[in-house]
């Protein structure tokens, strides 16, 4: 909840999400240069956004400073990120 979530511009099953959602935390919507540019950096200030769909859609949060998945939450129903999902990311003691 400290660092900003970055979220590619051109992933816009996510976009519209986390537009609609009301996601309480900082986000960045940036371009797909600079999203790949922050997954491989060493930066502390942020999270990225990695969705994943293929039979089920997955919604991993990568650090970049840590090189670690954050957070890993899956659904078997839909590709579309939705209300729910993001709801699911915030934990009681954010």
């Amino acid at each position: 909840s400290k660092k900003t979530l970055v979220i590619n511009n051109e992933n816009r099953i996510a976009n519209d999400a986390f537009t609609d959602a009301g996601y309480p935390y900082k986000t960045k919507f940036v371009s797909d240069k600079e999203f790949k540019d922050i997954l491989r950096s060493n930066t502390a200030e942020y999270v990225c956004l990695v969705p994943a769909y293929e039979v089920n859609k997955h919604i991993l949060i990568y650090e970049p400073s840590s090189k670690k998945t954050v957070y890993y939450g899956w659904s078997m129903q839909g590709l579309k990120i939705t209300k729910k999902d993001i709801k699911n990311m915030i934990t009681p003691e954010d």
